[in-house]
């Protein structure tokens, strides 16, 4: 999309010929799991249709456009990897909006307005997004779809960016290196800079955030997390729940992975339990698995199912020339393969669990069952996710607080944990 958008206003020829063989490759393929990046696709063909004109490459993204967006959830977010993650709906956000920028096309206004309504839940306190407890872990975020939504009219996208930008000991940037900066967020923020200034001079000028075609007002509404306010998500398994005190959002689907904060920053973060099943390989309860049964009533809610086994893979300099070499002699063949060793892991162990969690209004009262047929040695999960996901294991201030433990061997434990956001302390119960 870049490339062609550089070719257009500067006019140049040379690259013609490399757009249009990519574009065919585009139209014959699709991405069915990670879905940012399918829109990716469909913002590039928009641009070089934009480009040359072909009606072929119009053709191939309408196919692609239809079939990505019958794929949005009734929540509003788009799959990734069997759940929603928070860092790439925001790439998802802002390749739509780039998609409508180039296109004019309406049927994208309602889903952008949709995942902008959903994204803004897990906009925390501190000025961060997103983590933990969503499907890849991602805590970076792209910039320009909230500024072009803003032009839409979408006071929500107003409010989040108010948020993102506001004073904070912290800063979701910290979580990108300069891979993912250079990959797509350096050109999002371009993007949104260009785009704040056609916002600024269109707007009218008054008291409140003024944006959008000249045509309204739009004032910064409250986000969630700054009132007390409580949202179940069914088809994702999160959960919001905020009051005066603190902000927790749960991922069900991830065993009930939990981060709690207060109006400044994280306080606790509490990712369940692993087993160490060899030296390489463990079973976990935050795994993505939406085999999960989970529920939500008023003030609690609660998952169970089985922990995920999964195998540690450990980055060698042999295994990875080893990849090369089979990367180059089959292509992008091995890629379907590696996501589903890596990426995509439905095994299971033996170990049930189930966990209970109830607020109040100071304090979450977390409640484990942990159950296996043989005496097995349970240790407190870390934040690190056991899922490949390398824009997802980059610094969070997260680190430094969900801290690895051992609980002890067992075949059988009742665990029960009060985090009391007035005190900072944590009570641990043996039931």
């Amino acid at each position: 999309m870049s490339t062609c958008e550089v070719v257009r206003r500067l006019s140049i020829k040379n690259y013609i010929s490399a757009i249009e063989k990519t574009s065919k490759w585009l139209c014959e393929h699709s991405e069915t799991q990670a879905l940012n990046q399918e829109m990716a696709s469909i913002a590039a063909l928009q641009a070089a249709h934009n480009l040359l004109g072909h009606q072929w490459v119009k053709g191939g993204l309408e196919r692609k456009l239809t079939v990505f967006l019958s794929r949005q959830s009734a929540d509003g977010w788009f799959p990734e990897y069997g759940g929603a993650d928070i860092g790439y709906l925001s790439v998802c956000l802002d390749m739509m909006c780039q998609y409508h920028k180039l296109s004019d096309d309406e049927r994208v206004v309602e889903p952008i307005r949709k995942v902008v309504e959903f994204f803004k839940y897990f906009v925390h306190p501190d000025g961060t997004v997103g983590g933990e407890y969503a499907s890849r872990n991602t805590t970076c975020y792209m910039p320009f779809g909230f500024e072009y939504a803003i032009s839409l009219g979408i006071a929500d996208a107003a409010a989040i960016k108010a948020k993102l930008y506001s004073p904070s000991d912290v800063c979701a940037m910290d979580a990108v290196d300069d891979r993912y900066f250079s990959h797509y967020l350096l050109h999002s923020f371009c993007r949104a800079l260009e785009q704040e200034q056609i916002n600024s001079t269109q707007g009218n000028g008054g008291s409140t955030l003024s944006y959008g075609h000249g045509l309204r007002s739009i004032k910064a509404l409250p986000l969630p997390c700054d009132i007390a306010e409580k949202r179940y998500f069914l088809e994702s398994g999160l959960v919001h729940y905020s009051t005066s005190s603190y902000t927790a959002i749960v991922g069900l689907q991830k065993g009930g992975t939990l981060i709690l904060f207060d109006k400044d920053k994280p306080r606790f973060v509490d990712c369940g339990y692993r087993v160490s099943c060899g030296s390489k390989t463990a079973a976990a309860t935050n795994w993505q698995d939406s085999g999960t049964q989970y529920n939500f009533d008023e003030n609690k809610c609660a998952t169970d199912g089985v922990m995920s086994k999964v195998t540690i893979k450990e980055s060698t300099p042999i295994l990875s020339m080893g990849l090369r070499v089979v990367a180059f002699m089959v292509g992008n063949k091995i890629i379907g393969w590696l996501k589903r060793k890596i990426i995509l892991v439905n095994d299971h162990i033996d170990i049930a669990f189930k966990r209970e969690i109830e607020f109040s209004e100071n304090t979450v009262t977390v409640t484990d069952e942990l159950r296996s047929p043989t005496v097995v040695r349970f240790d407190r999960a870390d934040n690190m996710s056991l899922r490949y996901v390398a824009s997802g294991k980059l610094y969070s201030a997260t680190d430094l607080i969900a801290q690895r433990k051992t609980v002890g061997q067992y075949k059988a434990v009742k665990i029960r944990h009060v985090y009391n956001l007035n005190t900072d302390e944590t009570k641990e119960i043996m039931l």
